[in-house]
This record gives structure tokens, C-alpha cells and sequence, in this order.
């Protein structure tokens, strides 16, 4: 059960989402809910769903965070704990140690976190072995497990580090001084592995398993991490008590070597192995944060010369003198100037100036540290002559006003690395660039545009992409440097090969086509590039969608002149709109098809025969809803009869494939267009839809709306059309809801109501006219007029409301012609020609005619104030 429930948890559908989180937040107290939880963690057959899994552990962390301490002391707690027996958490305890070999990395990352949280409560009393039973299994021939524990280990010392209580502090103080040794031993024979490995590594000898080189890797990463924790943590610091801290002398000097190892690896690694390049950096960048951290914590320690010489010489030469490849690693070279600072600063290393009293020969604690300072004072004196500290302070400032423009004028190759990180600077300093200085920043980026290394350029269209966004971007300043800077990133698609370049690029390109207002002169330009990327981009999805993209914001662009790109937009919109093309470009392709509709200005033939690709994409799903909307209200206003002669049973289709079997949402989408049907086409659409008017009534006389707005809305639009069909086509109207096969569809829908079907829609307008704007409020009382005139007494039942509704008194029905939003072609809806006064009295003088006394005894019925109105409104003397 708890299975079926987690897996429901992770479903995309909310319906059988929530009642699975409901149920599970209901279980989540009761006895054995973890244990469970523990048997789905560790149930790693093919069965089982990973991602099942891993809410799982998710519910199971939680779980532990609420409910795994016991506190007396609080009534609500000690009921909600009532399910973590002390049973229950010995098992848990002893699962958790024997599914240490966790595979997935989020599992396993979760399992460490809720295991350090169960021993910052549980260890050293209620879980005493816990240390002991991961230690043994360090020493795993199994790289994964040990890996694993690695972990844990580093999770438990993390969690155990930052309890405050003295008696907390003495027991993590004695898994420093056990655990120390152990740990350190690991890590030096882990480097011992890497080493040669990366000697191995730097020569391509193909006999390497480099997955498992990398995990050794990894799990050396961690134990450096733990013995961070171990010295920073286990030990008092010396600064305090000055007691020598052993692991320091012999750690630093030993990691320092490390360092200065993998540095040798940097260049080739570079070149060949990305993965282990970005390891090298992390690791180096890892060794100097702990060295500084040992320096910081225990400074007397780490002031024994054969500690802080070696570390201190080696700073100054990084800073000062580094290799061409190690001048790009900046982020290992800010924290060898983090170093330097902290050791200049360090008030242990200053000299004391107190004295002492006369004849007083006893050696004190002050005594002591003014001494050991005196000699690492003297030390430091040595290595940092005033002229090196001058020479740190130059490299510093050197450079903050006018430097990076001088850095663009060096055409050196060697310069590359300094020109890409002026480009990467210029993209993050968007923001502080004022107005005096952006066109030298166009030109600037222009120029990186067009270097030779590829990296540079890459960074430079970057940086000209948030440039382009920018809310103070200035056309005028950059539209010379356009024809130059087209053909740069043109230049620059096609000389990149990997995807996400190739993405940056085309982002580029695209924000530039969204902001340039000339765009025609570069026209022609545009086209030719995008023909070639997109033959080019054949079978990669992933870039046509981005080029989709582009495109379209070229279409938008051209607005009315969009047609030049016709040759390059027609056979594109043929080869994804159809079966065979992948699901992934659908949307994109839609979004084109859409903006090539929206800013055409007439019907072309491939343009129409595209149309009933529409049919297979909704039968498909009805996800791209709305655009398909769009793109139905481009084809009925830009193709007119034309477009309704060749596609009116693909239309119809279409409509009855979703009128009826999509939400309330869906069908507020859709309905507009039908709207716009009838309007546009009074005499041809109606017949035509027949199956989609007849579920239009069925949806107006359905009950269910009254306290739904998305069900009222629906409700309303539907009588809005239906109303409009009346007045546009009154048989039609009365001969459908005259059709036995409507009254069918009604009494499936639960309507009972003996009265005549239009009669039922009457009472549907009158209740609805609130709810609608002026066109429609208009469109109901044409409708209702136009009621008077049938030949069926029960509509003097109705005079008086027909008569008496707000909608018939207005003192001035006429109303503009609408304008269809979004599109250049206005259409005049026949409505709006109509004068409601005169409809009224005509329709009025029917109904007399029609019932004679019946008439007059009915408006004899209606309110005296309302009659006045109606005599006003028609001008009835």
C-alpha cells in the first residue's frame, strides 16, 4: 500500500497526486510508516521505480526531522512520536547500516543526510557502534560502498561538529583523536591510487578504467573533507590554549605536495580530460581552503617553519609568477590571496608588546605565545620584504579604471585567455554600464566577435545577448555595427559543433532580431543563415527547436512584409506539421505557425493546405489547445470563404473533436471561434455544425454552474452564440431545436423540462444577460425579440420578463464595429447594423398579431414602471 501511494505521489496527474499525499501525511505517525519506507529504499530490484525511491528516503528524512527525538516536555510532540518506538528505531538503525551500497546519487545523498540526523540524537548512547560499524567496512574492496560510507562519515562529523553542549564537544573531541589516524592513513593511500592514475591519465594509456579512477577520486575528496572536520573541530584551538596540535604539522605539508601534484596535470588535463580538470580544480581549490582553515584555527601549530615556509613561498610564487595555464584557474589563485591575507593579519603572528614584572621568573602562557609569535613574526618578516609586499599590492590594483579596453588593443594569441574573461566581465556588468560607455562596450564585444579562438567569441556573444535584453539597450548606438556583427555570429554557427554553443549563438541572434526595428535591410541575410542551419540541423531536434524559435521571432519582426520570407518559412512548416515529425518540435513548430498566420497579410495555397494538420495534432492531445485557437481564428478571418469552401468538413471536425470533450478551460478557448463563425459566415456555418450547435444547448440547459464561474462563463458564451445563430438564422434555429435526436442528447444530460427547447433558452438569456458585455447583451435581446414572433402562446408567459430586462432598455443599442484583436482585417458583425427599437416594435406588432387578447391581457400584466421604460425605450407614445 504505502508503495502505491508513493508512486502515486510522483504522477504529473493532480487528481491521483493529492489524495496520495493526503493518505501518506495521514500514515506518516503510525507505527512500522518508516519501516516501510526502509523496505522501498532498499527494494532495488528492476521493478522498482527509482524515482519511487527516492520519495521514499524524501518522506522517511522528513519523518526522522519530526518525529525520531522524544521530548517529554511536550504534550503535542510525545503524541505525534507515538509511532517511532524505541523497537522500530533499532531496526530502522540496523536496515540503514546494512543498505550502505546505494547506487543512485539523490538516494544515497538523502540517506546520509537522515542518517546523521538520527545520530546527532542517537550517538553515543542509543547507536554506540555506529562509527565502528562504517569504519570496518572503509577498507571495502567494493569502491562504491566505501565510497558511500566516505559519505556518511563526512554527513555524521558535519552534523556531530556544530552541537554546543561541553559534554557534546568532548565526545566529538574523542572521535578526532581515534578517528584521525584511520582517516588520514585512507587518504594517503587513496593518493597513492591518484597519482599514478593521473600519470596513467596524462599518457592516454587506454588500460585505465577511468570510472573507477574517478570514484577513488571522489571518495579521496570526501576523506579530505572529513579531516577538514577532524582538526578544525576535534581539536581546542591552540590560539586559545596553546597546545601543539599534531595533525596540522603533519597534514598540511603533505596536502601542500598534493597541490602542487595535481597542478602538474592541469596543462594536459586541459586539453584531453574535462572530467578530471574540473576534479584537479576542485581539489586544489579544496587542499588551500583546508590549509587555510588549519591556519586559522590553530595558528600556532601552523607557524612551525616547515608548515607555514613552504605554504607561505608557495602563495607568493602562484600570485606573483604563475604558470600560463594556472593564471585562468582564479578561483585556486583567490584563495592563495586568502591565505596570504590571513597570515598577514593574524594577530598570533604580531609581535607583544606587554612586558613583564621585574624579578619574576616564572614562565607564563603569555610568555610562551609572545615567544613562538617573536619567531613566526620573524619568519614571515623574512619571506614578505616590504618590496614583495609592495609587489602584492601592485598585482591588486594594478589594473579596478580603462585597463580591460588596453587588455581588447594586445592582439597577442597569448592574450585570449584576458580577452575572453574581458568578455565574460562585460556580460556581468550589464547593469553598471551608463550611457556614455555603451557604445564602447558595442564595439568592444563586436571585436571579441570576431577573434579567432573560439572561446572568446563564444563569451563575447554572450555577453552581447544580456546586452541585447538589457532594458537600456540603444539601437542607435549599435544599428552600424550590425552588418558586421550578422555576419559574425553567422560565421560563428557554423564553426561551432557542439549543441549548447550552437544554442548560445542562436539565442543571440534571436534576441538581436527581437530588438532591431530595421530589420528588413538584413533580410535577405537572415533567410540564407537560416535555410543552411536548418538543412544543417537535420535529426537534431533539440537545435531545431531553438531555431524554430529564432525564426519565428524573425517572422514577427517583418510584421506585414513577412511574406519575403516565404521560401524559407513554407517548406519548413510542411516538414514539421506533419505525422512523422517529432513530438518534441511540435510546439515550436505550432508557435511558427501561428506567428507566420498572425502577420500574414493574405491566404496563401501552401498556407491553406496546411490546415488539416490541426486534426491529427488535437486528436493527438489537446495540450496545444489555445495556439491551435489562434491559429483556427488566422485561417477564418485571413481566408474567408476560400479557406470555409476547401476546409469546412476539416472545420467541422475539429470542432466537434473538441467542443465536449475538454474542460471548461478548453472550451472558453474554442467557443471565441465560434463566435467568430457565425458572425463571419451566418448562412453556411450553422449547417455546417450542426453536432457542435446541438452541444452548445445541451451545455446551456445542463445544470451545474451556480456556484462555478469557469461552468457560468462556458454556460454564457455558449447562450451568447446560440442567440447570435437565432437572430443571424431564426429557421435554422427553430428546425434544430425542433430535432428529436437534440431532445436525445438533453435527457442524456439529466434536462427534464417539458417546455419547448427555445422556450428553455429564453429563460437561459434572461438569466445570463448580468454576466455578458454590451455586443452580447445586445445580441440576447435581438434573440428575445425575435422569441415574440413565434407561434407557441406559452411566450406570453414570458412577455413581461422578456420585456421588463435591463437589456431592453438601454437608450442607445448601437455599438462600433468590432475589431477583431490581433488581426489587420476588421470584420462588421450584422448585429451591430441592427436597431434593436425597430426590431422590437415589429416583433411586438407580430405578437399581437399573432395571439390578439392573449397579447393584451400579457402586457397588461407587466409593472407599470417597467412598461414606462419600454414605452421610452421605443419611443411609444
Amino acid at each position: 500500500m504505502i508503495y502505491g501511494l508513493l508512486a502515486n505521489s510522483v504522477s504529473s496527474d493532480v487528481n491521483v497526486l493529492k489524495p496520495a499525499v493526503d493518505a501518506l501525511a495521514q500514515l506518516e505517525s503510525r507505527p512500522g510508516f518508516c519501516s516501510c519506507l526502509m523496505e522501498v529504499i532498499a527494494a532495488t530490484d528492476s521493478a522498482s521505480q527509482t524515482d519511487v525511491r527516492l520519495m521514499a528516503s524524501v518522506y522517511f528524512k522528513s519523518s526522522v526531522n519530526r518525529y525520531w527525538r522524544n521530548r517529554p516536555d511536550s504534550t503535542v510532540i510525545k503524541c505525534l512520536c507515538w509511532g517511532l518506538g524505541n523497537e522500530e528505531k533499532m531496526h530502522l538503525r540496523q536496515k540503514l547500516l546494512s543498505h550502505l551500497r546505494e547506487e543512485n546519487h539523490q538516494i544515497a545523498h538523502t540517506l546520509a543526510v537522515l542518517i546523521s540526523k538520527i545520530a546527532r540524537i542517537d550517538y553515543p548512547k542509543e547507536w554506540p557502534d555506529l562509527l565502528s560499524v562504517l569504519a570496518q567496512q572503509l577498507w571495502s574492496d567494493d569502491t562504491l560502498t566505501s565510497h558511500r560510507i566516505f559519505f556518511i562519515l563526512f554527513r555524521i562529523l558535519k552534523e556531530l561538529s556544530t552541537k554546543r553542549l561541553t559534554s557534546d564537544q568532548r565526545t566529538f573531541s574523542e572521535i578526532a583523536s581515534q578517528f584521525f589516524d584511520y582517516s588520514w592513513k585512507l587518504w594517503q593511500t587513496d593518493l597513492q591510487k591518484i597519482l599514478p592514475g593521473f600519470l596513467v591519465l596524462a599518457q592516454n594509456n587506454p588500460e585505465l578504467h577511468q570510472d573507477d579512477m574517478y570514484l577513488i577520486c571522489e571518495r579521496w575528496f570526501l576523506c579530505s573533507k572529513i579531516i577538514r572536520q577532524l582538526i578544525v573541530s576535534g581539536f581546542q584551538s591552540d590560539a586559545k590554549f596553546l597546545q601543539e596540535v599534531q595533525p596540522v604539522k603533519k597534514v598540511c605539508p603533505i596536502m601542500l605536495n598534493a597541490i602542487q601534484s595535481f597542478l602538474t596535470y592541469y596543462s594536459s588535463f586541459q586539453e584531453k580530460h574535462p572530467k578530471f580538470l574540473d576534479f584537479l580544480k576542485k581539489s586544489c581549490t579544496k587542499l588551500m581552503k583546508i590549509l587555510i582553515a588549519c591556519q586559522q584555527r590553530h595558528p600556532y601549530s601552523f607557524g612551525d617553519q616547515n608548515v607555514i615556509g613552504p605554504v607561505v613561498d608557495f602563495c607568493l610564487n602562484k600570485i606573483t609568477n604563475p604558470e600560463p595555464d594556472v593564471l585562468s584557474f582564479e578561483v585556486f589563485l583567490i584563495q592563495c590571496m586568502v591565505m596570504m591575507k590571513s597570515v598577514l593579519e593574524c594577530k598570533e603572528y604580531k609581535p607583544f608588546l606587554t612586558g613583564r614584572v621585574k624579578d619574576d621568573n616564572r614562565v607564563s602562557l603569555q610568555d610562551v605565545k609572545k615567544n613562538v609569535s617573536s619567531v613566526v613574526a620573524g619568519f614571515i618578516a623574512s619571506l614578505l620584504s616590504s618590496e614583495r609586499v609592495v609587489l602584492l599590492c601592485n598585482i591588486l590594483i594594478r589594473r579596478f579604471n580603462g585597463a580591460l579596453s588596453f587588455e581588447l588593443t594586445n592582439d597577442n594569441p597569448n592574450m585570449r585567455i584576458t580577452h575572453r574573461k574581458v568578455a565574460l566581465i562585460l556580460g556581468q556588468w550589464v547593469s553598471e554600464i551608463k550611457d556614455d560607455t555603451r557604445r564602447p562596450v558595442y564595439c568592444a564585444l563586436i571585436k571579441l566577435l570576431q577573434e579567432e579562438d573560439l572561446c572568446v567569441r563564444l563569451s563575447a556573444s554572450r555577453s552581447l545577448y544580456f546586452h541585447v535584453e538589457d532594458a537600456n539597450f540603444s539601437e542607435q548606438d549599435f544599428s552600424d555595427l550590425l552588418p558586421v556583427c550578422w555576419d559574425s555570429c553567422f560565421k560563428l554557427v557554423e564553426d561551432v559543433h557542439e549543441f549548447d554553443s550552437k544554442v548560445l549563438v542562436l539565442n543571440t541572434i534571436s534576441s538581436l532580431i527581437g530588438r532591431i526595428t530595421e530589420i528588413i535591410p538584413n533580410a535577405n541575410k537572415l533567410v540564407q543563415f537560416f535555410q543552411k542551419a536548418w538543412e544543417e540541423s537535420s535529426g537534431e531536434s533539440l537545435l531545431q527547436i531553438q531555431l524554430l524559435t529564432a525564426i519565428k521571432n524573425f517572422v514577427a519582426s517583418l510584421g506585414s512584409q513577412s511574406s519575403i520570407c516565404y521560401n524559407l518559412l513554407m517548406p519548413i512548416l510542411q516538414s514539421v506539421l506533419n505525422a512523422n515529425s517529432p513530438d518534441e518540435l511540435l510546439e515550436d513548430s505550432m508557435l511558427l505557425w501561428e506567428a507566420t498566420l498572425t502577420h500574414a497579410t493574405t491566404m496563401v495555397p501552401h498556407l491553406l493546405s496546411f490546415f488539416p494538420c490541426l486534426v491529427e495534432i488535437l486528436d493527438r492531445s489537446f495540450d496545444y489547445l489555445k495556439v491551435s485557437a489562434s491559429i483556427i481564428e488566422g485561417y477564418i478571418v485571413l481566408g474567408g470563404l476560400e479557406f470555409l469552401n476547401m476546409h469546412a468538413q476539416t472545420l467541422a471536425k475539429l470542432l466537434d473533436l473538441v467542443i465536449g470533450n475538454v474542460n471548461d478551460r478548453g472550451l472558453l478557448s474554442i467557443l471565441p471561434l465560434v463566435d467568430v463563425l457565425v458572425q463571419c459566415f451566418p448562412a453556411e456555418v450553422p449547417q455546417l455544425l450542426s453536432t457542435s450547435v446541438q452541444k452548445l444547448i445541451v451545455i446551456c440547459l445542463s445544470g451545474g454552474d451556480d456556484h462555478d464561474p469557469s461552468k457560468t462563463a462556458v454556460k454564457t458564451s455558449s447562450a451568447a452564440i446560440l442567440a447570435m445563430i437565432l437572430v443571424m438564422n431564426t429557421n435554422y434555429l427553430a428546425q434544430l431545436t425542433s430535432d428529436p435526436s437534440l431532445l436525445a442528447h438533453l435527457q442524456k444530460a439529466g434536462f427534464s423540462n417539458e417546455e419547448s427547447i427555445l422556450l428553455c433558452l429564453v429563460d437561459v438569456w434572461l438569466d445570463k444577460v448580468d454576466n455578458v458585455i454590451s455586443t452580447q447583451r445586445k445580441t440576447f435581446a435581438l434573440a428575445l425579440s425575435i422569441i415574440l414572433t413565434l407561434r407557441m402562446s406559452q411566450v406570453l408567459d414570458k412577455l413581461e420578463q422578456i420585456l421588463s430586462s435591463d437589456n431592453m432598455h438601454s437608450s442607445k443599442m448601437e455599438v462600433l464595429t468590432k475589431e477583431l484583436q490581433r488581426r489587420r482585417i476588421k470584420f462588421s458583425n450584422p448585429i451591430n447594423q441592427i436597431l434593436l427599437e425597430n426590431s422590437l416594435k415589429d416583433n411586438l406588432q407580430t405578437c399581437s398579431a399573432l395571439h390578439g387578447e392573449l397579447f393584451n391581457a400579457a402586457m397588461s400584466k407587466i409593472h407599470p414602471s417597467s412598461f414606462a421604460q419600454l414605452k421610452r425605450a421605443l419611443n411609444m407614445p
